[in-house]
């Protein structure tokens, strides 16, 4: 297991197609990866603008990216949680999530 945060320079009111721009980044990079380490099954993305943050799981079975929170399609904002706020608990949980595959422990 890996996980990246894939944080491209968009607008802090990213358009559909910023969004779906990086997530198709994110996905290549999680491919990619993939393609190059032999000995891994599964890649977690950190997908961001702003302070708004998604994740994302991609396996070698995966057609493309599988959100953990939020709609499957990645180009809207609304589904980007602020870390400041009460939703940010999503991605505490996910990080947990990522931890405990691992095996690391706080």
């Amino acid at each position: 297991m890996m996980a990246f945060c894939v944080y491209d320079f968009v607008a802090m009111d990213p358009s559909l197609q910023d969004l779906d721009g990086l997530t198709r980044h994110a996905f290549a990079v999680c491919m990619a990866y993939l393609l190059e380490h032999p000995n891994l099954s599964k890649v977690y993305a950190f997908t961001a603008f702003g302070l708004k943050f998604r994740v994302w799981s991609y396996s070698r079975e995966d057609e493309f990216l599988v959100p953990l929170f939020g709609s499957v399609d990645g180009s809207d904002s609304r589904d980007y949680v602020d870390i400041h706020s009460p939703e940010a608990s999503r991605i505490n949980g996910v990080v947990q999530l990522m931890k405990n595959e691992c095996g690391t422990h706080d």
